[in-house]
């Protein structure tokens, strides 16, 4: 169903790159929910949640109405919002902490949040609501050897393959 509603949102540009309208997206309820439901499935009670995209502002973060709603959904011990290192001021040690991004292109910045993690002890977990490719996703999952998945993979929906 995700794939469907991407697909619907989804086009190419003159030089075949896949652009989405992460507006249209974010406006959809359907993908809101089946977004809120699939991350509802990856959360444990106990893990500590953190969204490092996140904004106070709604229209300064691309789908940030999504955001939004998985923040109000998860029913975690720790919920943190910003930058890893806001990790630190919590009064009870992490052990365990899933990212949650809303897009996945290479990885760059990536990477940094998940060194600062495990520099901290932490076991670390991704989970992102679009990836532009799953090759570059699978290249990272096994360059940082850490769990990482996306909801959708962009090269993956058949009419934006060709």
């Amino acid at each position: 169903m995700l794939k469907n509603i991407v697909a619907s949102y989804s086009s190419k540009d003159e030089n075949g790159e896949i652009c989405v309208n992460l507006q249209g997206l974010e406006d959809d309820k359907n993908f809101r929910a089946s977004v809120v439901n699939a991350i509802l499935q990856e959360v444990s009670e106990a893990s500590c949640v953190l969204f490092p995209s996140f904004s106070t502002h709604q229209c300064g973060t691309p789908l940030g109405k999504i955001i939004n709603e998985l923040a109000l959904s998860l029913q975690v011990k720790t919920l943190v919002t910003g930058d890893v290192t806001n990790i630190t001021s919590l009064q009870s040690p992490v052990k365990e902490v899933l990212i949650i991004k809303q897009s996945f292109k290479k990885g760059h910045g990536l990477i940094k949040q998940i060194n600062e993690l495990k520099e901290m002890g932490c076991k670390v977990r991704v989970v992102c609501l679009i990836a532009h490719s799953s090759n570059q996703l699978d290249y990272f999952r096994y360059a940082t050897n850490v769990d990482t998945k996306a909801l959708i993979c962009l090269d993956e929906i058949p009419y934006l393959k060709e």
